[in-house]
């Protein structure tokens, strides 16, 4: 009776972990997503900002012309994944 009784309890309490598990898992993925979607939103809100920026400074007639066509360009080739990730690995790493 008693082997019976630990029997049952070791299933019982090996069901209930493996459920634990799930329920973590399932809101670690909840919270990277939420986190996900968090960035991407500020990515598109900075992309706005930048956009408005770039026109109001393009619309300035006093801003130089030479500065005004790198701009464009730099633009342009952020546009290309490659220019933009070769950017980015710059700028993470560290200085000599």
């Amino acid at each position: 009776m008693v082997s019976l009784l630990t029997q049952d309890t070791t299933a019982i309490l090996i069901a209930a972990l493996i459920s634990l598990v799930a329920l973590f898992l399932r809101a670690e993925v909840g919270t990277r997503s939420a986190r996900r979607t968090r960035q991407l939103r500020q990515a598109a809100d900075m992309l706005v900002l930048q956009a408005r920026a770039l026109e109001t400074f393009l619309d300035d007639r006093a801003a130089p012309l030479d500065l005004k066509r790198l701009l464009i360009d730099v633009s342009d080739a952020m546009a290309n994944p490659g220019v933009a990730q070769k950017i980015l690995g710059m700028g993470l790493v560290p200085p000599v």
